[in-house]
């Protein structure tokens, strides 16, 4: 019986009044007015405190999706090899397209808006194939029944190790990735715009994720999962992608280093500080502190909100270039911090420079300064 794939429903609109001159974009999920401070709500709270500017300059959206088929259906599904796979790949394709979609109707809606202002976007939301297998993959690893039906879906003898039937499981959701044509039509109308909300000067800063100690767990068990399992599904030429450090309580930020969750392989391209970041509490008179790449991409946000507003000419990959040049080496890997941690003092200095100097001798400034960092 061929497969019904039933694209997901993308939950793309505002999260709250239309505001009439907004800065400030956040793509992600916001609580209703009844709940208590959820996660865009915290990460809108760390850009407002950073930048100071007022709930009206900054503008959120909703940014999720419905599924038809859900984590508990694949786990039901093993019936057949034929019907786990076809449940598997159902829900893969519409966590991917969802996500996909809904990133796409937000980034046209900020595009389009009239009198709209927004330079930077901030999504701190990630998706890959590493993060849609993660219950399973874990339930394979503890659950002997389970383990046991997953070598029957892939053929696999019954004496194969552990860290062979995840491995099969992580290739196949990789595969699928790789070769749905549903994914690709997705992916391929979300790049078509993000080039064009690049082009016209809107920064779009997005998570690596908090993957790593997944990673390690995985790879202590001897999982050796496809690195593209890792890789952000918004990791891309038109994005800039934040990891996540920590501070070892001196200072100098010279002995920081890439934090343990901060994703792996994600596609890292600058780190900011990720551990124990004050966040909003439905308490205002508590301080509450949280850790992860959510609250390190809202700092690079804040930074390059400014860095617009200090010169407004400044084109996404010329602020990049700055970021790159005002980098702090970090203990850690390429994979986890990127080029390193964005010192924000020099990124400013900089960013005022650039509004004098320009072509090769700006280039030749900013090298040496980033030079003077890194000896």
């Amino acid at each position: 019986m061929p497969m019904n794939i039933s694209n997901s429903m993308p939950i793309a609109k505002y999260a709250e009044r239309k505001e009439r001159n907004p800065r400030v974009a956040i793509f992600d999920y916001f609580a209703d007015k009844d709940e208590k401070p959820n996660h865009g709500d915290q990460v809108e709270d760390i850009i407002r405190r950073t930048t100071g500017l007022e709930d009206q300059f900054v503008q959120n959206y909703q940014n999720a999706y419905s599924r038809k088929t859900s984590e508990d259906d694949v786990f039901a599904a093993t019936e057949s090899k034929t019907q786990f796979l076809d449940t598997l790949r159902a829900y893969t394709i519409e966590s991917v397209t969802g996500f996909y979609d809904a990133t796409r109707q937000n980034l046209q809606t900020v595009m389009t808006t009239e009198r709209n202002k927004v330079r930077v976007v901030n999504q701190s939301q990630s998706q890959c194939a590493a993060r849609i297998s993660r219950p399973f993959v874990n339930k394979i690893l503890k659950d002997e029944d389970f383990r046991m039906k997953m070598k029957d879906v892939f053929e696999l003898p019954a004496r194969s190790h552990i860290d062979t039937v995840a491995e099969a499981f992580l290739n196949e959701v990789q595969g699928i990735f790789d070769r749905s044509t549903y994914i690709a039509q997705s992916r391929n109308q979300y790049l078509e715009t993000a080039k064009k909300a690049h082009d016209s000067g809107i920064a779009h800063v997005v998570t690596s994720g908090n993957l790593g100690r997944l990673t390690a767990h995985w790879e202590q068990n001897g999982i050796d999962a496809p690195q593209d399992a890792y890789r952000s599904v918004l990791a891309n030429d038109y994005t800039t992608v934040i990891g996540a450090t920590a501070s070892q309580g001196t200072i100098t930020t010279r002995d920081d280093k890439a934090a343990t969750f901060t994703s792996i392989y994600a596609g890292t391209e600058f780190s900011m500080h990720g551990v124990n970041v004050e966040v909003a509490d439905d308490d205002p008179t508590k301080e509450t502190f949280s850790n992860g790449t959510s609250f390190s991409a809202p700092q690079a946000t804040a930074l390059i909100y400014e860095m617009f507003e200090k010169n407004p000419n400044l084109s996404v990959p010329e602020m990049e270039n700055i970021l790159y040049k005002s980098t702090i080496p970090v203990s850690g890997t390429k994979e986890q911090v990127g080029a390193g941690q964005i010192d924000p003092e020099r990124a400013m200095y900089l960013t005022e420079q650039s509004k004098f100097i320009t072509g090769e001798r700006f280039a030749a400034l900013a090298d040496a300064t980033h030079s003077m960092v890194a000896v």
